[in-house]
């Protein structure tokens, strides 16, 4: 049937921060989620303005995406080989405290490399709470023992100094690092903090696996997850310098395994299953370890019903898929 808003504007800003001020003075309805629209920190500053009445009549509401941050771990790096040492660092690693610190809890914990809201997720996958004797057992057992320096040695004497490296500016991401950075020293591991600008670890390292120790940089998929192999599986690597998909170096027979069941496998329920165990196996191995899911900020002028982005996709856009069912509330 016909639309019920006869006609849509769409309005260009040159940066978010003056689409904002747009939202506050009222020049425009509604601003959908980034990159067309606002940030996810610019709806956490929304609605404190509006709890302090200083943003009248706008309503912002947040959602679900499919992409995640995570320390992106180099498998180069010997320490990053032993399962039970990327175990002991997950445990290590108080990801419930910057998810509250940094995004009042509104980007939560991610525990898998799939969305918490897609029906194939685990819900019993294998979690990793912050654990600090949990993570010290693990790293004994690993054959680590500690220096006089306050830093483990490796069964072959090495210190656990690893270099790590998040994109220059980025405060959300500098800050979690500090916590990681502090919550490792208390476990005898030193991660050696250098910054590097987006467009250095876009262009000369993250593809070409040219960094050095580890990354804060986010993962994300097709709604179906038919491309996740990209990340995982072993025939994505290529040598250092080429640009690889798989950006870890991980190499595992099994899960190679199960990503081709997946990914091969027709009927969806199976397919379903497959998903879940390839999950599992995830879990234990932890090629990468999760931080936090993403979340989508959107806002609207309180009356407009129907304004709804949807979270199917990396970043919830377009924003207009049902803009023939938007309308004003009479």
């Amino acid at each position: 049937g016909r639309p019920r808003v006869g006609r849509l504007f769409f309005r260009y800003f040159a940066d978010v921060n003056t689409l904002l001020t747009n939202l506050l003075a009222g020049a425009v309805d509604a601003s959908g989620p980034a990159p067309s629209g606002i940030f996810f920190g610019q709806g956490l500053q929304l609605e404190e303005l509006i709890a302090q009445g200083r943003a009248p009549g706008l309503v912002v509401k947040f959602g679900p995406t499919t992409v995640f941050d995570a320390l992106v771990l180099n498998h180069d790096v010997p320490f990053f080989r032993d399962r039970r040492v990327r175990q002991a660092l997950a445990h290590a690693t108080d990801r419930e405290s910057i998810s509250q610190a940094l995004f009042k809890g509104k980007q939560p914990v991610a525990h898998s490399f799939i969305s918490s809201h897609f029906p194939g997720y685990l819900q019993s996958i294998r979690k990793y709470p912050y654990d600090l004797d949990r993570a010290r057992a693990l790293l004994q057992e690993a054959g680590y023992t500690m220096g006089s320096d306050g830093v483990l040695r490796a069964p072959d004497g090495s210190r656990f100094s690893v270099v790590f490296t998040v994109a220059t500016g980025n405060r959300d991401r500098e800050r979690a690092q500090q916590v990681i950075r502090e919550n490792w020293r208390r476990i005898g591991v030193e991660a050696v903090i250098q910054n590097l600008p987006s467009r250095v670890i876009s262009a000369e390292m993250y593809f070409q696996r040219r960094y050095r120790g580890l990354l804060i940089n986010s993962h994300s998929a097709n709604a179906d997850y038919s491309n996740a192999d990209r990340f995982f599986a072993s025939w994505e690597v290529r040598p250092v310098g080429e640009s690889s998909r798989n950006v870890l170096g991980y190499r595992n027979a099994r899960m190679d395994e199960l990503i081709r069941q997946y990914l091969q496998e027709p009927d969806e329920a199976k397919r379903m299953r497959k998903l879940q165990e390839w999950q599992a196996f995830f879990a234990e191995e932890l090629p990468l370890i999760p931080l936090y899911a993403w979340t989508a900020a959107w806002a609207y002028k309180e009356g407009l019903e129907n304004f709804q982005p949807t979270g199917t996709s990396g970043i919830p856009s377009p924003f207009t898929w049902n803009a023939h069912l938007w309308q004003w509330r009479k």
